[in-house]
């Protein structure tokens, strides 16, 4: 495991550790690990996202931010 300053499991893939994807947000197939949908975000994320349902919809929120880029939350969810 690199030193991202990811809490994975060792066993777990280096390309889902926060930062390895860079300002990338990237959605897999859980059968063949094909990326299906991918999002530039506006840094780099800084940990694991998290999932939450509101009025019967489901979104994903991930903490992002860099040196250049403050802090911020992002929240993506499907239409």
């Amino acid at each position: 495991m690199s030193t991202l300053g990811s809490r994975l499991r060792p066993e777990m893939p280096e390309s889902i550790a926060p930062g390895a994807g860079g300002n990338k947000f990237r959605a897999y197939d859980k059968a063949t690990g094909a990326i299906v949908w991918e999002t530039e975000l506006p840094a780099g994320t800084t940990g694991a996202p998290m999932t939450y349902m509101f009025a019967g919809k489901q979104y994903i929120v991930v903490a992002v931010g860099s040196r250049e880029a403050s802090a911020e939350y992002v929240a993506l969810s499907l239409p």
